[in-house]
């Protein structure tokens, strides 16, 4: 997770001190995207929903939307803990917490917003920094995704290199367009 996420809903980042900035990184390594969200002065951190937990809670809440809400808010919203203020927190606000968690998810987009989504996606794979990190990682798959990207420049240009030869000598020709976009 940038920071570009992690501050979205902000126009400027928070003071964080060390302490708070080591929690937040533990967060990120556990649950890759974090976000923040603002109500009126009173900021929660959150993570997304995975598709799986998400088709489970709906089973569990039986068609009980404000139950569904709640169970979301205490799965999913990381600081403050739930458990400290669910029961005193003002009118609406679990609603909209749980909403903007669920949006943000991806579990409410229509056809229309996904298909959009994916294509951003898409358009992002023509970018030359992703085309380099998707060789790599197609002629090296010991390597993550993450790992590559958290490479400097000169050591992913020179893996490329040798990842485009090993990809040649497999029989398979490709050329990567390095004119400017």
């Amino acid at each position: 997770m940038d920071d570009e996420e992690f501050y979205e809903e902000e126009s400027e980042p928070p003071k964080i001190d060390i302490e708070t900035q080591k929690i937040i990184d533990e967060w990120k390594r556990e649950y890759e995207d974090i976000y923040l969200i603002s109500i009126k002065d009173e900021d929660f951190i959150y993570r997304l929903i995975p598709s799986k937990e998400y088709r489970d809670l709906i089973t569990q809440c039986d068609g009980d939307n404000f139950l569904l809400a709640e169970e979301i808010c205490q799965r999913y919203i990381l600081d403050p803990v739930p458990a400290e203020w669910v029961d005193t927190i003002p009118a609406g606000y679990i609603e909209t917490l749980a909403q903007t968690i669920l949006e943000e998810s991806g579990l409410l987009w229509g056809k229309k917003e996904m298909k959009e989504r994916l294509d951003e996606l898409e358009n992002n794979l023509t970018h030359l920094d992703t085309l380099i990190m998707l060789t790599i990682k197609k002629a090296f798959p010991e390597y993550s995704i993450e790992e590559v990207e958290s490479w400097n420049l000169k050591k992913q240009m020179r893996i490329f290199t040798y990842a485009k030869w090993m990809i040649r000598a497999s029989g398979i020709e490709f050329d990567i367009n390095f004119e400017e976009e």
